[in-house]
């Protein structure tokens, strides 16, 4: 075991502690979900998300950790996707109507990797409409007022606009989610 709550690790500490079996993966997703439970119902993140699913796919990956197989590099590590990227089975609803009950038959490239690597999905998280029309529904954990999304989207309509510098990579390096923070203990 740790001595920091599970869902407070970083990605390399849960990932390590699941290949080298400090926690079982299954362990580690029950203490993120348990997180998402606890917090969910104000912030709204999630648009899939099948806790009984998440679980069964983390005994899943500890099966295959302790059959002696080859772990991947982030095997038994659930992680939330934003509902942008197709995922085979699960919708992918874009946080738009046109895309309502859209499930998909093969999964992103990204997606693919993941698993490939031993990652799982545990869950969809809300988006803009396709990624940048109308906010989604969650609420920023530290002011519900706001969209955790607001600084990201006033960022890029003044770059497109050219009232500020465009810096790529900008939103992605050092403006994160402030919900992901909360919630995705994932990683990702």
């Amino acid at each position: 075991m740790t001595d920091k709550p599970l869902h407070t690790l970083s990605l390399i500490e849960a990932s390590q502690g699941i290949r080298k079996r400090r926690f079982t993966s299954e362990a580690y997703t029950e203490a993120l979900l348990a997180r998402i439970e606890s917090l969910d119902e104000e912030i709204q993140a999630w648009t899939w998300l099948r806790p009984a699913e998440a679980i069964r796919a983390a005994r899943l990956s500890d099966r295959h950790l302790h059959s002696g197989a080859a772990p991947g590099p982030l095997q038994g590590l659930p992680i939330g996707v934003k509902d942008i990227y197709a995922t085979a089975g699960i919708p992918t609803e874009m946080g738009s109507p046109s895309f309502a009950g859209h499930i998909p038959n093969e999964s992103a490239k990204v997606i693919e990797r993941l698993a490939a690597r031993g990652a799982f999905v545990m869950g969809k998280t809300v988006t803009t409409e396709c990624a940048f029309l109308t906010p989604g529904k969650t609420h920023n954990p530290w002011n519900p007022l706001h969209t955790p999304g607001r600084v990201v989207q006033r960022f890029r309509r003044g770059g497109c606009g050219r009232l500020c510098p465009r810096r790529p990579g900008y939103a992605d390096q050092r403006l994160r989610y402030p919900a992901r923070r909360l919630l995705w203990g994932c990683g990702f």
